[in-house]
């Protein structure tokens, strides 16, 4: 061979890598164009930095390459087959091919990439301070039970399930900004996702090429971009990569093969989709007992038969215990949430039980699901899924039953029950019933390389079977594959490379509005026990806790029963089906005053201060957007009293706390009211009438306070925390009995004397116990796992020595 040859030969190896790698250039470029391009997005990208201007300096350049990378790559395949031969070489190496899923993943979620937050939507803030409640749990060695940094104290993560978290927090450790590590656990999240959906199609229908299409279809759907980036909608993420995963597990059993070990992994899995969102993760699982069941029902030619049905009775025991194992392993966050709903506002959410009419929209559901304007503004709760990735699904589905393969009716079944419960007449469980649309994503994914496997079929049966030119034989299936991701990247791309739904950086990640109240917060207040209220920005999360270390009035939707109702009084919150009304900032800081020093509010923060707002406080800060901070000067974390009065349940609270009669320098009231009258009895003492009282030290950490006073003489007290049944109340060490106040907070009778109160959360004994099985169950699956996987090892040393 020449030399000249060897040249040619070597051109013809690296030619289409580069074009390769030019392509991506062209397409990363795009993507960060999108950031400070003219581009819809919901925050102002002003200031570009100067990496912006090259970029929008050269963008033609760029683009030239990217058409120049797709001419070559056309011409260098019909001219010499090069791409084709690449990837075939590529898919038939276990290395090539992860390495191909890989950059599908990067690729299609590079967004996660992209500079700026994800905090579009209130909800954005919220997960992400959520996350960094659950992190400072992990880092005082504690279990994410319970925080006194928002809503006066409430039950963490006992009614939320916390995986997500977990891993944000985990990742936060390494990464110190928390809203980068949140983007980061994404990114994780929609690779491993890409993966799960090919090793799920591939399993179904044998062929590389169907996965692939599958896995590239799962990356690039724009309806991942609106859940994360636009909606905020964290928590469903985990879904993306669970769901495919079961549906992959159950086939495995199905087929017979290593049914133990995947049993295992499926239990593992379902309990981590649990662990995740208990709804969705919920739902994943009637999904999955749903497609079980249809999957065995259909595994034979003739199915739907009587003799089919007594059949697949042994392997639906089978597939139960693993689902049942599952649930167990995760039983610490779902019985519980049910059994112990009551404590708090949980079920409020849900006044018309769990079947009720649609969310009203200024759409339709289906503009909402199958058009991009359709899905802004009030059709955020669905989003667009993509015309093509529902038709081809359907297409897939239909053509494989022509042909009579009933093993793939599961996918389409599934796909049309997602669509019945997103877009039907009635709402279930979920009254933003557009959410159900992940499920019409994960299944029309898969349904999208069903749709290539039926093409590569006809092109085999049709196309292959009577040509006999070599190349049409060889590489046919990539040119079908290719055309099908073609359309997909079309419909996909036109959306997802021409909005721009992340905001911009800010320090500490605040809004706009709140950078410099959070600024001022951490100069002036660190350190501080009192609480601050800033009632215009109620879904702000915890980033006042995260900032400056002070408390807030924040809840993550299960607020402590007891005490829901004055927090209310203080900040809008849902839900709130007695309609009570705030009090506004000037009857707070007014005739309602006496509110403040109860919920022991050190900070008041109003975005529109009046004249006299100001003149009452003139140490007031005014930050340069005409915000004011005012210090009260009021808050006190314990009122006491020598009596006790019954009184009848309150929703608007400040003619109560004014008939208490409260010595706002003392905190010494008349009287601590009482809804139940029985307690009366119980704690029938008149004290003396004339109480001094002196708080030495108030100490407030996530989940311990501690408080050191001194009293005159015995004393009813009430804490400016919420009750909750599960709280040790301690005075010096020895746990007193307390109850709950007309306020929903803590009541005790403390003893005279200098004392310390404490307050520590603990688990219920439901709780307890069911922590006690999932780690049984954990421990009996791990050691299922390891003895399978010994045995299958041993079996594989006897084979090999047979051969030998």
């Amino acid at each position: 061979m020449q030399k000249s040859d060897l040249k040619i030969n070597w051109l013809l190896y690296v030619l289409p890598i580069l074009a390769i790698i030019g392509l991506i250039f062209a397409y990363v470029h795009a993507g960060l164009y999108t950031i400070y391009g003219p581009f819809m997005n919901v925050r102002d990208w002003d200031n570009p930095p100067y990496w912006a201007t090259i970029l929008q300096k050269f963008r033609w350049f760029f683009r030239l390459v990217g058409i120049v990378s797709i001419v070559g790559l056309v011409v260098m395949e019909i001219r010499f087959l090069l791409v084709s031969k690449m990837l075939v070489s590529y898919i038939n190496l276990r290395f090539g091919l992860r390495v191909i899923l890989f950059m599908i993943g990067i690729l299609s979620g590079m967004y996660f990439l992209m500079p700026g937050y994800i905090t579009a939507a209130t909800d954005g803030i919220y997960y992400t301070t959520l996350a960094w409640l659950v992190k400072d749990s992990i880092a005082n060695a504690q279990f994410p039970m319970w925080s006194n940094l928002g809503d006066m104290g409430f039950p963490l993560m006992q009614f939320y399930s916390p995986l997500f978290f977990v891993a944000v927090g985990l990742v936060n450790f390494v990464i110190p900004d928390i809203f980068e590590s949140v983007k980061l656990v994404f990114l994780v999240i929609h690779v491993l996702s890409v993966f799960a959906m090919y090793k799920y199609v591939y399993n179904l229908t044998n062929s590389k090429c169907a996965g692939l299409v599958a896995a590239f279809t799962y990356g690039f759907a724009y309806y991942r971009y609106h859940l994360i980036i636009y909606v905020n909608k964290f928590t469903m993420a985990p879904t993306f990569l669970f769901l495919p995963l079961q549906l992959y597990l159950v086939d495995r059993i199905i087929d017979g093969e290593y049914v133990r070990r995947f049993g295992v992994n499926l239990a593992f899995v379902i309990a981590f989709g649990l662990m995740s969102h208990v709804f969705f993760g919920g739902y994943s699982v009637i999904f999955v007992v749903i497609y079980s069941l249809v999957r065995l029902l259909s595994r034979k030619q003739h199915a739907f038969v009587i003799s089919n049905i007594l059949t697949i009775l042994p392997d639906i025991k089978i597939l139960i215990i693993w689902i049942v194992l599952g649930i167990m392993v995760s039983l610490p966050f779902t019985l519980p949430s049910l059994v112990e709903a009551d404590l708090t506002v949980i079920p409020q959410w849900y006044e018309n039980g769990f079947f009720a009419m649609p969310v009203e929209i200024d759409t339709t559901p289906w503009l909402a699901t199958f058009t991009f304007d359709g899905s802004q503004g009030s059709g955020w709760i669905y989003g667009y899924v993509g015309i093509t990735i529902v038709v081809f699904a359907l297409l897939g589905g239909i053509l494989a039953i022509v042909r009579g393969e009933f093993r793939y009716i599961a996918i389409i079944f599934l796909l049309i029950l997602g669509m019945f419960l997103a877009l039907g007449p009635i709402a279930f469980f979920l009254s933003a019933q557009g959410q159900y649309l992940i499920y019409v994503v994960i299944v029309g994914s898969a349904g999208v390389g069903l749709f290539s496997f039926e093409l590569l079929y006809i092109y085999n049966r049709f196309v292959k079977k009577n040509s006999n030119h070599w190349i049409i034989n060889y590489y046919g299936p990539l040119l079908v594959s290719a055309i099908v991701c073609g359309f997909i990247a079309v419909d996909m791309l036109r959306f997802q490379l021409f909005v721009n739904y992340l905001v911009p950086y800010t320090p500490y990640g605040s809004p706009e509005n709140r950078i410099e109240v959070h600024q001022q917060l951490l100069k002036n207040g660190f350190g501080g026990t009192g609480r601050v209220l800033d009632p215009s920005q109620p879904e702000n999360g915890w980033q006042i806790p995260m900032i400056t270390g002070l408390p807030g009035y924040e809840n993550n939707g299960d607020s402590s029963v007891f005490s829901a109702s004055f927090v209310r009084n203080l900040r809008p919150s849902n839900p709130n089906p007695n309609n009570i009304i705030p009090y506004s900032i000037d009857e707070l800081l007014g005739d309602a005053n006496d509110l403040l020093l109860i919920a022991n509010t050190d900070w008041v923060i109003s975005d529109e201060p009046s004249k006299k707002m100001l003149q009452d406080y003139p140490k007031a800060i005014v930050t340069d957007a005409g915000t004011a901070m005012i210090e009260t000067d009021v808050g006190l974390p314990m009122l006491v009293s020598h009596s006790t009065n019954s009184v009848a349940m309150q929703t608007q609270f400040a003619v109560l706390a004014r008939e208490m009669n409260i010595d706002q320098e003392t905190g010494v009231a008349d009287f601590i009211p009482v809804l139940d009258h029985n307690l009366l009895d119980k704690f029938k003492d008149n004290f003396e009438n004339n109480i001094a009282i002196d708080i030495k030290n108030h100490v407030m950490k996530a989940q311990h306070v501690s408080i050191d006073y001194y009293l005159s003489s015995t004393a009813y007290v009430q804490l400016s925390y919420a009750y909750y049944p599960y709280l040790h109340v301690m005075i010096d060490g020895e746990q007193t009995e307390k109850f709950p106040t007309a306020f929903g907070l803590i009541g005790i009778v403390a003893p005279k004397g200098v004392h310390t109160i404490e307050i520590v959360p603990y688990l219920s004994p439901l709780r307890q116990v069911t922590i006690f099985v999932s780690v049984a169950t954990f421990l009996l699956l791990a050691i299922t796992y390891l003895i399978d996987n010994t045995n299958i090892i041993r079996g594989s040393i006897t084979l090999s020595k047979i051969d030998s």
